[in-house]
């Protein structure tokens, strides 16, 4: 069986997605997004990238599923830990390149 989490943004979407399951998914949201009439399971940092995705590996997450609109949260690079601080350059590079960034 496949375990869902859906990064919430903002907007109708992910309520509308997490609608569709018959199993709820499990709702993350980065500090900075609070999608509409859902309630956040795991909020997160993106400068403990890292982190957050060990918990979802630990939760037999398989499925990730990005939904609503993303709000760009102001990064300080004092809080990143240094696992996600190593994987910044190629994530940058990729973003502004418009790549996914999936390993």
């Amino acid at each position: 069986m496949t375990q869902l989490a859906i990064i919430a943004g903002e907007g109708d979407l992910p309520l509308e997605l997490a609608r569709q399951f018959d199993q709820p998914p499990l709702i993350c949201a980065m500090d900075a997004n609070r999608p509409k009439r859902l309630d956040v399971d795991i909020p997160f940092s993106l400068s403990r990238l890292v982190p957050f995705l060990r918990l979802l590996e630990d939760r037999n997450i398989t499925t990730i599923a990005l939904a609503g609109a993303p709000n760009r949260p102001r990064l300080d690079p004092e809080h990143f830990d240094p696992e996600t601080a190593s994987l910044l350059p190629e994530m940058i590079a990729r973003w502004r390149a418009g790549a996914k960034v999936v390993n």
